[in-house]
């Protein structure tokens, strides 16, 4: 692991933070700071400027959420990654995560777990192997306009419903592939949320765009996304299975 990673903790619990720490120093990389409150963590990252941010929604003088609304008042370019790490997992506050462009970490996780979810933040070609501001700002035009040229290619019009949600479910996939674990608790409900319709409609519109791109699309550029011979009397990928090769095939070209 490249050890100019450089990382800041934020957790009340200092015990369960130092053995991050260690975790995270084991595996190269370099641990700045263990903050105890919000202040002293945003004061520590406005002053190190970590490439990663790892900490607890629950935090004294200064929550999580406050922290990373202080931090959205940086230029882009300035925002380290931001791995929450909470044992608060109910639907609404696992969306305002997402929402905010942070990844999403249920406590307590054994240390190797923390590790992993770290690396794969950092792999090469993997959601937030590039620019985090590319994957933290929805706004990022360059980005919308790659997925929406790759779902056009694969026969999706932008005149169906399921497009649009299929475009900001796979710029959230791109982000954190974990949320594909999480389709009818949290991505389908945070689509209807921004879109003002319901996880329901999300569901059946995206497999209705899906199934059309299969039936109607063009089956060579179906195949080099996808990598495999399309044969639709095999059946279609699911909407979690689309989302995902999409996006896979998007960051590996």
């Amino acid at each position: 692991m490249n050890e100019t990673i450089t990382v800041v903790i934020g957790d009340t619990n200092a015990e369960y933070a130092q053995a991050i720490r260690h975790g995270l120093e084991a595996h190269g990389y370099t641990v700045l700071k263990v903050a105890e409150d919000g202040i002293t963590l945003i004061d520590a990252i406005k002053r190190m400027r970590p490439g990663l941010v790892i900490m607890d929604v629950i935090l004294s003088r200064l929550d999580g959420f406050a922290v990373m609304e202080e931090l959205h008042q940086l230029p882009s370019l300035e925002w380290p990654k931001i791995l929450v790490h909470t044992a608060l997992n109910q639907e609404n506050i696992m969306l305002r995560i997402y929402s905010m462009g942070a990844d999403y970490l249920s406590k307590p996780a054994p240390i190797s777990q923390v590790v992993r979810r770290v690396d794969a933040m950092f792999a090469g070609n993997y959601r937030q192997g590039v620019e985090s501001a590319i994957y933290q700002s929805m706004q990022n035009d360059e980005l919308r306009q790659k997925v929406s040229v790759c779902l056009k290619r694969l026969g999706i019009s932008p005149r169906l419903r399921g497009y649009r949600y299929l475009v900001e479910g796979i710029l959230l996939v791109m982000r954190d592939i974990s949320i594909l674990d999480r389709c009818t608790s949290v991505l389908y409900p945070y689509l209807g949320k921004i879109f003002h319709s319901t996880p329901e409609r999300v569901e059946r519109c995206m497999r209705y765009s899906i199934e059309t791109a299969f039936e109607r699309g063009n089956l060579s550029d179906i195949e080099q996304v996808f990598g495999y011979t399309v044969d639709v009397s095999k059946g279609k990928p699911t909407n979690s299975q689309f989302m995902a090769m999409v996006a896979d095939h998007l960051l590996l070209n």
